[in-house]
């Protein structure tokens, strides 16, 4: 009975755990089957094997483009953030599946999607990262206050530049929810 129960459970559609709205400009102009309205797609939480799989493929991608040491860094920072946008889109209402407008992920999304629309599922994906994924405990109390003594101390400047977006962008998330 317990199989029984496993097979059904996995032929059921998992619903994705969070989707991002793409308008048109996300899709480079010279892919002549470019959505022309705004499009919907899944974004599925990613595993330990995904984000192995993630940097495996992005080494890959830098050492077959032969980027410059100048430009590895930052080749290599724009690889992963591509394959993880591809290993994290899918149905929206089907985890397992592929999205129907990026059936092959992997080419589509170095082909078909801009920089900034990547860097936009990406942000989409991190918030629902966030929100959902079991290793993200929520804040006490005492770490909330702990927050805003460390920003009005000005450890939020002391910040890399990349830390620094990246802890604005959670701030701007966080007070986006609660002025909803």
């Amino acid at each position: 009975m317990a199989k029984l129960q496993q097979a059904i459970s996995n032929a059921l559609p998992r619903e994705a755990p969070g989707t991002v709205t793409l308008q048109p400009n996300v899709w480079v102009s010279d892919w002549e089957q470019r959505p022309r309205d705004p499009v919907v797609l899944g974004l599925r939480l990613l595993g330990a094997r995904d984000k192995q799989a993630i940097l495996k493929h992005a080494r890959e991608h830098v050492q077959n483009q032969g980027a410059e040491s100048d430009d590895a860094f930052e080749a290599w920072q724009l690889a992963k953030l591509r394959f993880l946008v591809a290993f994290a889109i899918c149905d929206p209402n089907d985890s397992t599946k592929p999205s129907s407008v990026l059936e092959h992920p992997i080419e589509q999304v170095f082909a078909h999607v801009t920089e900034a629309g990547a860097r936009y599922i990406f942000d989409a994906w991190q918030r629902v990262e966030i929100e959902k994924a079991p290793a993200f405990a929520e804040a006490t109390d005492d770490e909330t206050s702990e927050l805003f003594e460390l920003l009005s101390s000005g450890a939020l400047e002391a910040l890399g530049e990349s830390d620094r977006s990246a802890a604005l962008r959670h701030i701007k998330f966080a007070r986006d929810l609660l002025a909803e």
